[in-house]
């Protein structure tokens, strides 16, 4: 739609219009909470078994793991509309896996008479497929949290600091030190060293810079990041850059939660290795069935 309509508009009125991220982002949110909505009931839906009542009782489990976190992030601080539903989707998400994994152990398990750990391992094992796609599906539901997360409680600052001198950015010290410049056949590079301390301990010494390129007069900024679980900080120089300059001005932006994006993305990549890996006894039993076939012809 932000793609079509301006050329539609354009096309009866004679004037170009353009959509930036805000439309994008009014209308792709709800759209992808719908389809992580959805992708909580999908696994419970088998094909031409789904019953009614147990569609219902699960849908009951799942809506209200979804209302008790909900609540219980919004007691926690947080009162962004879309974070509040992607997280109480995301314990729908999980309710749903738990009640996937319940449904197939317990069975099992009240048959053999195995412990739930004995049976859960050998599910996982000889159904790759399935247990691959449930990882594939928390992953999912990691990143979903960390994009909320990250898109939400963004804080982005500009800020001048005195070398020699510090200031304060969400909880970190800065410290600048000093200038630095960098050459080399490719590039030349200048920047500001900064240490980055918190509650009097040093975390890290940061160098983001800016970089020129074989002669050309643009210059390109390279942020540098200290990374932790809950969030990351980048710095990079803004404005210009001059040698013998007194202070540096540098972007601080603290974005949460990045971390848990990459750990989605692993759990994705994961569960997919693992659900497209070959499940030894069906090789087993496809070489016996063509083994079979051929002494038998």
């Amino acid at each position: 739609l932000g793609t079509i309509f301006p050329l539609i508009v354009e096309a009866i009125t004679n004037n170009k219009v353009t959509v930036g991220a805000p439309f994008f982002n009014a209308v792709s949110v709800p759209l992808w909470l719908l389809i992580f909505l959805l992708m909580g009931i999908g696994p419970l839906l088998p094909w031409r078994k789904a019953k009614e009542q147990s569609v219902l009782k699960n849908l009951a489990y799942m809506s209200a793991a979804g209302l008790i976190a909900l609540v219980i992030a919004y007691f926690a601080g947080i009162k962004k509309i879309y974070p509040l539903l992607t997280i109480a989707i995301a314990a729908y998400n999980v309710a749903s896996l738990v009640l996937l994994i319940v449904g197939a152990v317990r069975p099992r398990a009240q048959a053999t008479g195995r412990s739930a750990g004995t049976v859960f391992k050998h599910y996982a094992f000889e159904n790759k497929r399935r247990f691959g796609s449930m990882v594939i599906h928390l992953g999912v539901i990691v990143m979903a949290l960390g994009i909320a997360g990250s898109s939400a409680y963004r804080i982005d600052q500009q800020i001048r600091i005195d070398y020699g001198q510090s200031a304060n950015f969400q909880g970190y010290e800065l410290r600048a030190k000093e200038q630095f410049m960098e050459r080399s056949p490719a590039k030349i590079s200048a920047g500001s060293i900064i240490e980055v301390w918190k509650n009097g301990k040093f975390l890290t010494t940061l160098r983001p810079r800016i970089n020129s390129f074989g002669g050309n007069p643009q210059t390109i900024p390279t942020p540098d990041i200290y990374n932790t679980f809950w969030h990351d900080l980048f710095l990079s120089v803004v404005g210009e850059f001059k040698a013998g300059q007194t202070y540096t001005a540098i972007r601080a932006v603290i974005s949460p939660m990045i971390s848990w994006l990459w750990f989605g993305a692993f759990l994705i990549i994961l569960g997919t290795i693992y659900a497209l890996s070959p499940n030894k006894k069906r090789v087993k039993l496809t070489k016996l069935v063509q083994n079979t076939k051929v002494a038998e012809a």
